[in-house]
């Protein structure tokens, strides 16, 4: 009996040992869900954010609209003004889009990891849709 017991005691300390072991290794290979992380897995972690990477400006009303604008400055360029807008922003798989309404006229700017910063324009007078680059697809 107490061979027995001492048999069952060997391998619920090996099994615990065995289950520890496994999380660990599982919990050391675990990223947290988060867009930067998803591009430096997707890069082999040479990860640079939007505003590190050299953009080609577009050019809109003869001024130029760049990734690494802010938001503020994108809405100046296409001569709107941030404080009179109604915001909305939403979170996705790899960034965040921010849409500014302006009565009729939108403009939605997306930042993304993967496709770096995209401006579209509608519902107004002014309409477009400019990809500004510097995200991990546009290298």
């Amino acid at each position: 009996m107490r061979s027995d017991l001492h048999n069952m005691y060997g391998i619920a300390i090996s099994l615990i040992a065995v289950l520890f072991i496994s999380g660990l290794i599982s919990c050391a290979s675990t990223v947290p869900d988060h867009p930067e992380n998803r591009a430096r897995i997707a890069t082999g972690g040479n990860q640079t954010t939007s505003r590190e990477v050299e953009d080609t400006p577009v050019v809109v009303n003869g001024k130029e609209l760049r990734n690494t604008m802010s938001d503020k400055e994108l809405l100046e360029v296409l001569e709107l003004n941030i404080s009179k807008a109604i915001v909305d922003k939403s979170k996705g798989p790899d960034g965040y889009s921010t849409t500014y309404s302006f009565g009729e006229q939108k403009v939605s700017i997306t930042h993304s990891v993967v496709t770096g910063v995209n401006v579209m324009a509608f519902g107004g007078t002014i309409k477009g849709d400019w990809n500004l680059g510097g995200g991990t697809a546009s290298r």
